[in-house]
């Protein structure tokens, strides 16, 4: 997910299930450390014992076929009760201590929690959550073994999920990605490459995974209207993805601009500030 500003105050303006005016939300920030003097890394175990987070979620919208199935990104949030940390906050602390793994898993059982609680609505609706998986889990085998048996037990269909692997991490580890790809795809998940920017080099590797799914970094996505070089690069990447029949995820979509010019690349989903922000991911179920 790109930067974004320091501090943003989030209000929800829809009523709960129930009809009760839901509470105010805590701020977000996004660029702080932690207050107190408890070192981030015991935050974060802390954290992860009191289940002190919270999920989010992002529109990622259908540009061009509007039959397509809605999808969200998961954004995970650590709640001290005061204010929402972003991952730029901690997310240091976790790789260092190697807690990333432990962070994917929690954001993985509570996703699965929340939509067999919304299974009815998920049958209607047929969403599609996307889930980042950070370099470390990508080269544990517990992970890839805890979402298969979170999924055999699940009315949830797998098909609604798309697991995302940043570009970098794809291409430094490719022996392992290739086993969770698999293994993942085999039960009916969805595999994304996150963050592209290489181009070339990365749909040379591309044909040895069953991705589905290509995102388009934003800091070339941001510039389409105004650097010929960068709209050039991008609708290369689109029209490669195309032929190879991988659906294409533009980034940062900030502006009515950037949008019209997607379309004209044949961009299939767009995600960013102009099309929607982040959210309670309960949100989305009790609008």
């Amino acid at each position: 997910t790109p930067a974004q500003p320091s501090v943003e105050n989030k209000a929800q303006s829809s009523k709960t299930l129930s009809g009760a005016p839901p509470a105010p939300l805590p701020k977000v920030v996004r660029f702080a450390g932690m207050r107190g003097d408890m070192p981030m890394e015991e935050r974060i175990r802390k954290a992860l014992r009191q289940d002190a987070f919270d999920l989010f979620a992002q529109p990622i919208a259908p540009l061009r076929d509007g039959q397509r199935a809605q999808r969200f990104e998961v954004l995970l949030r650590l709640n001290d009760g005061e204010a929402l940390y972003t991952p730029q906050a901690f997310f240091a602390a976790a790789e260092a201590h190697e807690l990333m793994p432990d962070l994917d898993q929690w954001v993985v059982r509570e996703l699965m929690a929340t939509l067999r609680r919304h299974a009815t609505q998920l049958r209607t609706k047929c969403w599609e959550f996307s889930v980042n998986i950070a370099a470390q889990t990508l080269l544990t085998d517990e992970f890839t073994e805890y979402v298969l048996q979170e999924l055999k037990h699940s009315p949830v269909p797998p098909g609604l999920l798309v697991f995302e692997v940043a570009e970098s991490d794809a291409i430094e580890h490719q022996y392992s990605l290739s086993i969770l790809a698999r293994r993942l795809h085999g039960v009916g998940c969805q595999i994304a490459i996150d963050n592209c920017r290489a181009g070339l080099r990365t749909f040379d590797t591309l044909r040895k995974w069953p991705v589905s799914c290509l995102k388009i970094d934003g800091s070339l996505v941001r510039h389409i209207v105004s650097n010929c070089r960068y709209e050039s690069q991008v609708r290369a990447m689109a029209r490669t993805a195309n032929i190879l029949g991988i659906e294409t995820v533009a980034e940062c979509v900030e502006t009515e601009n950037i949008r019209e010019r997607l379309l004209s690349m044949d961009i299939d989903y767009a995600q960013g500030f102009h099309l929607g922000r982040p959210q309670p991911l309960s949100a989305f179920f009790e609008n």
